[in-house]
């Protein structure tokens, strides 16, 4: 069994929240972060693309735990591999929801060893990469800090721009990127693909799942930067759509913070 290395855990200043687990303070940022529309999305991903019985390959970042919550919830007979270990703690804060005793525990889920990272709660490194290396989804999910159609896709962290280079580029039947609208038309720090049209490649659906875009109610300055936006999101979407991408919208009942 691989084993899990912590590493720079000194500089690591948890919160610790109501379900009582340890959040670090970058996570804590990104579940403050549009939490409607990410619970919007992740729904949506778990009714329309997700059958009982697929093979799914899940990113590290906090769109998709609460994919893989809605999963853990209504599907059966997964196999999913994943090196975000807050998914784990999602299919555990799921089973004490159910009837632990009536509900069997129908999903194979794979934790790839690696280095743990405190700051992003995920596995990184060689060994993760071999794991994920060596499983066949037919169902990939993708998060992202940044999508500009003649840049490429973009996360925030090195380590984490290596694991989803494999995730990106590993052949599947449906590849999904699930982002909140506004990382649309933008860049970040690594680039973990050259190419939006790459999404394309070796796969038979290539799709963005992402929030429909809601003026806020605040100054003229907030509407203003909504609007500036905006404009870049129709672009990219355009463009996407023209390369064969599907940009699947999903309506939410009020707007959420960036």
């Amino acid at each position: 069994m691989s084993s899990i290395k912590k590493e720079n855990t000194e500089n690591a200043i948890d919160v610790q929240d109501n379900t009582g687990q340890i959040n670090s303070p970058y996570i804590v940022e990104k579940m403050r972060q549009a939490p409607a529309a990410k619970a919007a999305i992740a729904k949506h991903i778990n009714k329309k693309y997700i059958q009982n019985l697929d093979a799914i390959l899940l990113d590290a970042g906090s769109t998709v735990e609460k994919v893989a919550e809605e999963l853990f919830l209504d599907k059966s007979f997964l196999t999913i591999m994943t090196n975000n270990i807050r998914v784990l703690w999602a299919y555990d804060r799921t089973l004490a929801k159910k009837n632990r005793n009536d509900e069997p525990h129908n999903f194979e889920l794979q934790i790839p060893g690696g280095s743990y990272d405190p700051a992003y709660e995920a596995l990184f490194g060689r060994n993760t990469i071999e794991a994920i290396q060596g499983f066949t989804p037919n169902v990939t999910i993708i998060g992202l800090s940044g999508l500009k159609f003649d840049h490429g896709v973009f996360c925030h962290g090195l380590l984490d721009s290596e694991v989803k280079k494999i995730l990106w580029s590993k052949p599947t039947e449906t590849r999904i990127i699930a982002a909140h609208w506004d990382k649309i038309g933008t860049v970040d720090a690594y680039a973990f693909g050259s190419s939006v049209e790459q999404l394309l490649d070796d796969t038979e659906l290539a799709i963005v799942v992402t929030n429909e875009p809601i003026a806020p109610k605040g100054s003229k300055k907030d509407i203003e930067l909504f609007e500036k936006k905006h404009d870049k999101f129709l672009q990219e979407k355009a463009k996407m759509e023209r390369a064969g991408i599907i940009v699947d919208l999903v309506k939410i009942s009020s707007p959420s913070a960036p």
